[in-house]
């Protein structure tokens, strides 16, 4: 198949002229380019039915254009659309390879609303590259005096661009899906020397030198506004090596030309080539605009972006075979020297508005995202080969290693993912990486004498800066699955080369390691950052800067490179690592080490970290992890210094930070430096907690660096305050100044050979194990809140430092019986001023000392040390003689003043309370306890209906009122006509449903509360003789109370009853007896936070007889009644649970109500014309309790030692109520009648109401 220019013009020349040429040449119209269109250098492709798309320089074109299509261009199972601008090799002696032409592409898939793209590709879809051709080798000469011929040079790439506005790129196989390249031509070697001669003249070769690898041009890729209309991705590439592949590389060196002295006899001097130079590298860049982007299963890198010097080339084998031959390399006259590595340049990856999902599950891929500008290595100096019969050897330099521009990534209203499973891969890696220096070369064979000297490492090359940039509304995730190569899933990277090695001595000469490079800044400003590991050294992110080793030397060890800043900041980091080794957020600036001989190489410097995580969250699992750490390192060295200075370290963590590993470590900083360290100085945001849980180490550890801050405005805690070998905070090798701000919990571990302080501040909490050892030189200062062992845990704790408490500190004194916290002062001068608060956990007794404060060196001052009361303890201080403070207690809670406002209910709680102090037999417990540590008088009282049963006594009192109601349902069958009709009875099944509330008021006895009842009720009336009725009912009810803030319950109230009637004329008598049956489920919500439940039983039995007369006008009657009742209620005992020793133990109670309830009704009926008959009424009335009887507990607490009498609660019951009912009966017809009927009832405190409606049947 003919897919180009030059596949149609092999074909023409391939067959004879006349004809034949010209139907080849009728051909033209119907072949896949036939729709494209040549204008110079320049091809233009429209319409459709395109591809593959493929020209080269030899078709002399330079630029594709592809617009206006109305098809997709397709690869028929090849590479869809392709310009190779490639130069030729040379081929001769010496020829240079010639240079590659630029190769530009742009692609327009947008034609009107619809959209074409580049499809089925089983190579790569778009192939954009420009190569310089490789220069030849030089010619090889023999001779006495024979000079090896000159090497060819590499050609150079020139600029390769791929843009693409519109469209798509589907893939699903092949090698690389897009790849934009320009690549120089690697140098020729250099010619040899050679003379096998047997004359005693003198003789000299020299090798030449390699050929200079050729320079790479720009290479670019700009996708803009792709989309497929089916909905997938702009760029949608599966199946590949790599995804996207955008590369400048430099040409190799060439390798230099070999002199061969293989003469017998002769003084033959041996000069080696040296290694040709690698070529430069230019611009690497990927920019994405308003296009998504999908990589998946890949093996390669999904999206790469690499500027790539080359490597120099190594220098010549020289060979000496005989006693009077000798290698003359030397550095002096820099023969058989390596090449130098070639510079890269800058590294680019611009995303806006896309989203870019990178995902391999196939284990193979090493990187998801690679932008890198990286130098080329130095070449290795001249091997030099001996048959045992030379005289010495002779040695090149390595070449030096070069250097690297910025690399940057930059998100802006972007989103970028990449999920990985292979070992030792990186999500996303930025990198700037200065080539390695090359060493001295390689023996082969034994020599008469040594070398004049030794050569020289080459210096390692300087990386370039490198940047991460994110906008707010940009987000990065990554996953990691395979084990780790001590890197990130996020990884952010500036290293100098490592120098090459010089002569070790010996043959070899003694020759000067080279200078490892330096490493350049590191700078981040992201927004939201997820990454999760799970492997072994899988960092979360890793944020680098290293200067490269320096080179072994027997003269003397290469100094290593310096390394650079690194100022990153994070404003949501969420981090979660569980593999050993697997750090969350590592930032480290770290010198170069300075060689590793015995020859005196120093170390490189280290510079200033500043490290910013502003949220988040970061949770590191793993063994031997810390969850950030930020170190400035000076290199070391051999026998030489350690790198002069390390910078400083600035922490900043408003992120939550998680250990839990063994030594694991949540906040980790350190700066170490031979002659200077750098200031370390941390700062942990407010509302941030940095916690060591389980087998960690420390929540903070800080190494080395000088005059180092700590600032808490957050909190710093272990799970065990008590344990020893798990810290809040560990230092080393400094002096340290602390700052609590927040709330610090945990032990500590400061290097106590400098002056160290640790002040707690206003606002602060500082709680302390059973040692805080700030150095005896060192103070720590109290103007916020000291507890020992923490809130509610009793704990002695000895103290070595200066202590003082200012006169705005609190020292938190837990009294647990008769022991309370404790000061062991170790150190003297101590000042105590300030106040003492009291905790008290349990008393066993109502008055009592404790020892809180000890010194046992020296006389404490005391500026005016206090303690404060609560409402129903009083405390005081016994400083006795200095050396001892001593605390006083006393409780009385039923003091008459205390109690002045208190109802009967709380000062029963209260008189119940005090004499279980005052028994000495167990004590109150921590919940009964909560009530000592109310300061405030009111709210002690308030408190005290918390722990009392009122709601059992309300519950009595709503079921007393419900039984009533229920006596008056029985009464419960109208008649239609006749004279005695408004009081007269029938026989009928009824059924009702209604619901009811009742709410009682606050009273200076009882806390105010709300009840809703719902009920449903039915039942039937039969006639027996002479006027005389029985009838029987049944209720089935749900209630639910609520006391204020403090109970409530929910439950069932079911009732049965019977009812006898006799009617004599317009008067009506009737007795009833009634039962009933309570089930309610009861929680109390006490002031001690805890709850206390229990369930409630209740039976009531009632009887009532009533006496009613009509008195008749008409249609309207006045009917005045009266109604005598006793209503039993008995509640039986039961216990609650869940509230320890404030749960209460209830005993039975039974009450016996008796009432007389005189009404008197007003109604009428009204007659429709159909015959339905309607019957309004409303009555007014009084129920009028009589007797004492009134709902009541008897109760006593869990911690109630037996012989101590239970307390009683009652509930406010109003003897008078005022009733009032309206009702509305609707009698449809003979048999059947409907009605409704509405109530209240009133009292000083009590308000009920509530309604109900109603069907009976005539039977």
């Amino acid at each position: 198949m003919i897919k180009s220019k030059s596949d149609l013009m092999k074909a023409i020349a391939a067959v004879s002229i006349g004809f034949a040429a010209t139907a080849v040449l009728a051909m033209m119209s119907s072949i896949a380019w036939a729709a494209c269109t040549q204008d110079g250098t320049t091809v233009t492709c429209v319409g459709s039915d395109l591809g593959p798309i493929e020209y080269s320089d030899d078709d002399d074109v330079y630029k594709i254009i592809v617009e206006d299509l109305t098809g997709d261009v397709r690869g028929s199972f090849g590479t869809p659309l392709s310009l190779t601008g490639d130069g030729t090799d040379g081929t001769t002696d010496g020829e240079d390879g010639s240079d590659g032409s630029s190769a530009t592409v742009t692609f327009d898939g947008a034609n009107g609303s619809e959209s074409y793209g580049i499809t089925i590709s089983t190579g790569s879809s778009v192939v954009v590259t420009s190569t310089g051709g490789d220069g030849y080798e030089g010619e090889t000469v023999s001779g006495r005096h024979a000079t090896g011929g000159d090497a060819g040079i590499g050609g150079q790439g020139r600029t390769a661009t791929f843009s693409m506005s519109g469209g798509f790129i589907s893939q699903s196989e092949g090698d690389i899906g897009i790849k934009v390249s320009s690549t120089g031509g690697a140098g020729g070697k250099g010619g040899e020397a050679e003379y096998t001669g047997s004359s005693s003249n003198d003789s000299a070769l020299y090798g030449a030198a390699g050929g200079i690898g050729g320079n790479a041009g720009i290479a670019a890729l700009a996708l803009s506004d792709l989309s497929n209309l089916d909905g997938s991705y702009g760029v949608d590439i599966s199946g590949v090596t790599t995804g996207i592949s955008v590369t400048s590389t430099g040409g190799e060196g060439g390798k230099g030309g070999e002199s061969r002295c293989n003469a017998v006899y002769s003084a033959c001097s041996s000069y080696s080539g040296a290694g040709g130079v690698g070529g430069l590298a230019r611009n690497a860049s990927v920019t994405v605009i308003d296009t998504d982007i999908s990589v998946t299963n890949f093996s390669g890198a999904g999206i790469e972006v690499l500027s790539m010097g080359g490597d120099g080339g190594k220098g010549g084998l020289a060979k000496a075979v005989d006693e009077l031959n000798k290698v003359r390399n030397s550095p002096a006259n820099g023969y058989g020297e390596g090449g130098a590595g070639g510079d890269a340049s800058f590294a680019t990856f611009q995303i806006t508005n896309a989203t870019v999902l990178i995902t391999d599950d196939n284990a193979e891929a090493i990187h998801g995202v690679h932008v890198s500008g990286t130098g080329g290595d130095g070449g290795n100096g001249n091997d030099s080969y001996s048959n045992d019969y030379g005289k010495h050897p002779g040695w090149g330099n390595g070449g030096d290693g070069g250097g690297s521009s910025s690399s940057e990534i930059n998100l802006t209203g972007s989103k970028l993912s990449v999920s990985l499973s292979a070992d030792a891969a990186i999500g996303i890696f930025v990198s700037s990486m200065g080539g390695d220096g090359g060493s001295e070369g390689s023996k082969d064979g034994d020599w008469i004498s040594v070398p004049d000297t030794g050569a020289n490492g080459g210096f390692g090359g300087d990386a370039g800066a490198v940047s991460a940039l994110m906008d707010s509304t940009s987000s990065i995730s990554v996953m990691m699955s395979g084990t780790g190569g001590s890197m990130g899933a996020l990884s952010l990277l500036s290293q100098g080369g490592d120098g090459g090695d010089g002569g070790s001595g010996g043959d070899y000469g003694d020759g000067v390691g080279g200078a490892g490079g330096d490493g350049d800044k590191v700078t981040g400003r992201l927004t939201t950052v997820d990454a999760t590991t799970s492997g072994v050294n899988n960092y979360g992110i890793y944020l680098a800067s290293l200067g490269g080793d320096g080179g072994t030397g027997a003269a003397n060890d290469g100094v290593g490179g310096a390394a650079g800043t690194i100022d990153v900041s994070i404003t949501s980091a969420t981090v979660t690592t569980s593999g050993e080794g697997s750090h969350g957020i590592f930032a480290f600036s770290q010198g170069g080490a300075g060689g590793d001989s015995s020859s005196g190489g120093s170390g490189g410097n280290a510079d200033w970290i500043t490290l910013d995580i502003g949220g988040g969250k970061i949770e590191v699992m793993g063994d031997d992890a810390y969850g950030i750490a930020a170190v400035s390192n000076a290199g070391s060295a051999g026998s030489g210094d350690r790198g002069n200075t390390a910078g400083s370290v600035t922490l900043t963590v408003g992120a939550d930070v998680t250990v839990t590993g063994s030594n694991a470590v949540g906040l980790y900083a350190k700066s170490t430096g031979g002659s200077g360290n750098g200031v370390i100085d941390i700062t942990v945001d407010s509302d941030t907690i940095i916690s060591a849980l389980d087998d960690a180490t420390a929540a903070i550890s800080i190494v080395s660096g000088s005059n180092n801050t700590l600032t808490n405005d957050g909190v710093i805690i272990t799970d065990d305050l008590a344990n020893s070998s798990i810290y809040a905070l560990k230092a080393s090798g400094a002096a340290l100044s602390v700052v609590n701000n927040g709330i610090f919990s945990g032990a500590v571990d400061f290097a106590t050979g400098h002056t160290n302080s640790f002040t707690n501040s206003i606002g602060g909490i500082l709680e302390v194990g059973s040692t805080f050892d700030v150095g005896s030189d060192g103070s720590l200062v109290n103007n916020g809140a000291l507890s020992p062992g923490g809130f509610g845990s009793v704990q002695e704790t000895t103290i070595t430092g200066v202590f003082t408490q200012g006169s705005d500190g609190t020292y938190m004194v837990d009294l647990n019986g008769k022991s309370a916290d404790r000061l062991v002062l170790k150190t003297t001068n101590a000042l105590l001023d300030g106040a003492v608060s009291v905790n008290v956990v349990s008393s066993p007794s109502s008055s009592g000392s404790a020892l809180i404060v000890q010194s046992d060196v020296g006389l404490m001052e005391d500026s005016g040390l206090t303690v404060g009361d609560t409402a129903a303890m009083d405390f005081s201080l016994d400083h006795n003689n200095g050396y001892y403070v001593w605390l006083d207690w006393s409780v009385d809670m039923t003091d008459s003043v205390l109690l002045g406002s208190a109802s009967n209910n709380q000062s029963s709680v209260a008189g119940h309370l005090q004499q279980v102090l005052e028994s000495g037999e167990g004590g109150l417990g921590e919940e009964l306890t909560t009530l000592l540590k109310i300061v405030d008088e009111d709210d002690y009282i308030d408190a005290l209906d918390t722990f009392a049963s009122q709601i059992a006594s309300d519950i009595q009192l709503t079921s007393l009122f419900s039984a009533q109601r229920f006596s008056d349902a029985l009464l419960s069958c109208s008649v239609r006509d006749g004279v005695y009709r408004f009081i007269d009875e029938d026989q009928c099944a009824w059924m009702r449903a209604g619901g009811s509330g009742m709410e009682r008021s606050s009273s200076s006895a009882n806390r105010p509360f709300t009840q809703t009842a719902w009920q449903f009720e039915g039942g039937g009336q039969f006639a027996l003789q002479d006027d005389w009725f029985i009838g029987t009912g049944f209720s089935i009810g749900t209630q639910s109370l609520s006391v204020d803030d403090i109970a409530d319950s929910d439950g069932h109230y079911y009732q049965g009853g019977v009812v006898a009637k006799h009617t004599m004329g317009n008067t009506l008598l009737s007795a009833s007896l009634t039962g009933g049956y309570g089930d309610f489920d009861i929680t109390r919500y006490l002031y001690s936070s805890d709850f206390a439940q229990g369930n409630e039983t209740l039976w009531t039995f009632s009887g009532q007889i009533s006496a009613s007369h009509a008195f008749v006008r008409g249609d309207w009657y006045l009917k005045p009644r009266v109604d005598i009742g006793f209503d039993h209620v008995n509640m039986n005992g039961f216990t609650e649970s869940g509230a320890g020793g404030a749960s209460l133990t209830i005993n039975d109670n039974a009450q016996t109500y008796y009432s007389i309830q005189p009404s008197i009704e007003i109604g009428g009926e009204i007659a429709a014309a159909n015959g339905v008959l309607f019957r309004p009424s409303v009555s007014v009335g009084l129920t009028q309790f009589l007797g004492d009887a009134a709902p009541s507990t008897t109760a006593s607490f869990s911690d109630t030692p037996s012989g101590i009498a239970p307390f009683t609660i009652g509930s406010e019951f109003d003897k008078t109520y005022f009733d009032v009912t309206a009702g509305f009966e609707v009698l449809a017809t003979d048999r059947l009648a409907l009605s409704a009927e509405g109530f209240g009832q009133f009292s000083d405190s009590i308000t009920s109401y509530g309604g109900a409606a109603k069907l009976a049947v005539r039977f």
